[in-house]
């Protein structure tokens, strides 16, 4: 399966505008046109890994795809949680819950499995081909009806189990009307489940966007303390000897009360 071209400006006639939430998400109008364009061309089958540090962003750009979705498109949500991350199918019942009673339209063998899968009929083993085809099965069944955009987020808490069938899934879509988004952390074990899926990994801000931020949430702020910091300042340390200005040198060493202005020494009284 040949990844999704994922392009920012115009395709298929089509502007990609950024929407009001580009004003809180400053700097990010590629990552915003990126998302925009998969919820776009959801009907042609789109998934997309999202991976990043935590408090990156990746939340916000999920937001922004359930924004940009058209009131026709169905919406499903599930986001990991730490102490179910060892449950097996834990987030897959999150994701498919408000849809599990289309579970009896499917083929039996398949029916079975997610069943066993969710606890809802009594089962050795399950069987992991099995489930990922009974939820490709009953997701293309939903997509029949309207578009169908499913969102994860929080990947480095989701169970392996789901994650497997995520993958499978967004690699199987072909031109199913269904968008998945996966957000994770990139340094979380889960990213390399999702391997051959299309990615994209958020990176800090740009310097001018990073201050427009800052100068936003603390616009009283001294502009000195605005200035992108140079490297170990972000510890508190201080920038090394040579570095510093030459009133900070003049005066090292010196006993507190010792600087004077001009350079010159105080008189002494006789």
């Amino acid at each position: 399966m040949s990844r999704p071209d994922f392009r920012i400006g115009k395709k298929a006639g089509i502007d990609f505008q950024i929407s009001k939430i580009a004003k809180v998400l400053l700097g990010r109008s590629a990552e915003l046109g990126l998302v925009e364009q998969l919820v776009d061309e959801v009907r042609a089958g789109r998934a997309l890994l999202v991976t990043g540090p935590p408090g990156i962003g990746k939340t916000a750009l999920l937001e922004h795809a359930v924004g940009q979705a058209t009131p026709e498109t169905r919406v499903l949500r599930a986001a990991g949680v730490e102490n179910e991350a060892e449950m097996p199918y834990s987030a897959l019942h999150l994701l498919l819950r408000p849809v599990l009673g289309e579970i009896d339209e499917l083929p039996d063998p398949q029916a079975d499995a997610l069943r066993g899968a969710f606890g809802m009929a009594a089962t050795d083993a399950v069987d992991p081909l099995l489930a990922g085809f009974a939820v490709l099965t009953l997701l293309s069944g939903l997509a029949a009806e309207r578009p169908l955009l499913c969102l994860v987020d929080d990947g480095h808490c989701v169970d392996l189990a789901t994650v497997e069938v995520v993958r499978f899934v967004a690699r199987r879509l072909a031109d199913e009307p269904i968008g998945i988004l996966f957000a994770a952390r990139e340094d979380d074990g889960r990213v390399r489940s999702t391997t051959g899926l299309p990615r994209l990994h958020l990176t800090g801000l740009a310097p001018d966007a990073a201050e427009a931020l800052l100068g936003r949430a603390a616009p009283h702020l001294p502009r000195h303390l605005r200035e992108p910091l140079g490297p170990g300042r972000h510890r508190g340390d201080l920038p090394p000897p040579d570095q510093r200005r030459p009133a900070d040198t003049e005066h090292a060493g010196r006993p507190p009360g010792a600087r004077h202005r001009g350079g010159r020494q105080p008189r002494r009284r006789a």
